[in-house]
């Protein structure tokens, strides 16, 4: 909770707070919200792996982001 805070702090977002009263998913609009939702869940759970399929196979060196999570 703290961490969103300061985010909020140092970007200076605003309650301004737009909500999507439909989408369009496959040339159709979907205006139920439990369907949004379920389209919304769909694409943040599978976002990550499309994009990893587009980068090249190379090897990572997480060993000073474990360090820096440690502090």
């Amino acid at each position: 909770m703290a961490i969103w805070k300061s985010i909020k702090t140092l970007t200076e977002l605003k309650k301004n707070v737009k909500t999507a009263n439909h989408l369009e998913v496959d040339d159709r609009i979907i205006d139920n919200v439990e369907e949004m939702a379920d389209q919304f869940n769909s694409y943040f759970t599978t976002v990550a792996e499309k994009l990893r399929s587009q980068l090249s196979n190379t090897q990572c060196d997480l060993s000073k982001l474990l360090n820096f999570v440690e502090l």
